[in-house]
Order: C-alpha cells, then structure tokens, then sequence
C-alpha cells in the first residue's frame, strides 16, 4: 500500500497493477488510467511542461480564433517536445489529471462491488484503466487526411466552439500539421453538422457536431464490438 486509507483488499487481490512502475493499485492510490499516485507525482512525462502551458490556453480563454491560433501553436510546440501524437497526448492526459483530477475515480471504490453485475463492472474499469479497444483491422500506418463536409464548412465557429469546450477538458489536442512523421497513423474524419431539434420538436438555432466514421468502420466490422 501507498497511502494509509489504501485498500487492503483490493492490494491483496492485485486487482489493478500500475502500467509505469507494476505496483499493484487500489481506488486510493490509483491516479488516473493505469497510473498510480506515486508515479504520477515523481515521473513527469515527456512534453510535461508544454502540456501544461497547452492545457492552461484552452482552460483560461473563451473561445475565439484568435485563442485557437494560440492554442493550435502550442500543440504544435507540444507535440514537438513529445515526439510525436502518442507522446503528447499521453503528456496532455498526465496534465490533465494534475489540473482537473480523474472524474473515473469513484468507479473504483469498493463500494461497487456486489451493487452491479460483476461482468460488467470489471469491463467498465478496464475502459476506464486501459481505454477503449478500437478493433480496428484496417488502420493505416501513415497519416489519412480529409476535408470537413460543406455543412461544417458553413458552420465553423459553431463547431469549433464545441471543440473547443471538450479541450478546455483536455480531451483535444489542438494542432496544425507541423511535421507528417508526428501524426503518423492519426486518422482524420470528416466533420458535419446536422440540424438539432429542441424537446417541443423545433429546430434549434445551434446544429449537432457529428464525424463521418465511414471510412474508419470500414476495419471495424460490428462482430468485433462487445454485446
């Protein structure tokens, strides 16, 4: 155990092991993904410093073109000081959770177990531990690009200020394409928006941000899928 309200069970069952230093884990001193407290705290990752300035670009500014100009060239400066996608958003994730905690955090407490079916429980925690399987077959190794549909086209700061919104949570990484070999195996789908209807079925003045998955599903055949 790491901490003193460690849960000794969960300890000795080795029901969560840290991916960084293999340390078994318990809610208490899991940090994030498979990441204890511990490493969390003493082992910065690569791009640490310029996820954090990233992070604090989105979280401090409302949305403007002017502040995604900004934003996209410190993800650019991020990516650069990580080598690359994977690097940076591994970096932004640790940023992340020094900034705004683990919002999976709850999902490990003890008190889950014996409340829902088991089966489920244990799937939900490894998403939450490891991410979402893609089962993707048919991903390209090099960079796939696209353009957005003439209906986001029409619509971008709309759409970009919902962008926005989810980096300020730092779940984007704004960047440009400063270097192909960084974005390596990133596969873009193109965006469009569709009208939203209010509850009393008239139509809202703000649309719905969609990604068209057409190509990416093409390796992703519904058999793979969990039930």
């Amino acid at each position: 155990p790491n901490y003193p309200n460690c849960n000794l069970t969960q300890h000795h069952n080795q029901s969560w092991v840290c991916g960084t230093c293999g340390t078994s884990m318990c809610a208490s001193c899991r940090a994030y993904g498979a990441v204890c407290k511990r490493c969390a705290k003493t082992r910065t990752p690569k791009g640490a410093k310029e996820a954090v300035a990233y992070l604090e670009e989105v979280r401090t500014n409302a949305y403007s073109r002017g502040a995604v100009r900004k934003a996209v060239y410190k993800g650019d400066a991020l990516l650069e000081a990580a080598g690359g996608w994977k690097g940076a958003v591994q970096a932004l994730r640790w940023a992340t959770f020094q900034a705004l905690g683990d919002h999976y955090q709850d999902l490990f407490n003890q008190d889950w177990d014996g409340m829902v079916d088991q089966l489920l429980l244990r799937y939900v925690r490894s998403l939450a531990m490891h991410g979402v399987p893609a089962r993707d077959t048919g991903r390209p190794k090099e960079r796939f690009k696209t353009r957005p549909h003439t209906s986001a086209k029409e619509h971008l700061d709309e759409i970009m200020e919902s962008i926005w919104r989810d980096a300020a949570k730092g779940r984007v990484l704004l960047c440009s394409d400063p270097k192909d070999e960084h974005l390596q195996g990133v596969v873009s789908s193109p965006v469009a928006r569709v009208p939203k209807y209010l509850p009393d079925r008239t139509m809202s003045d703000k649309g719905r941000t969609i990604l068209d998955q057409r190509m990416p599903n093409r390796g992703c055949p519904k058999q793979t899928h969990p039930p």
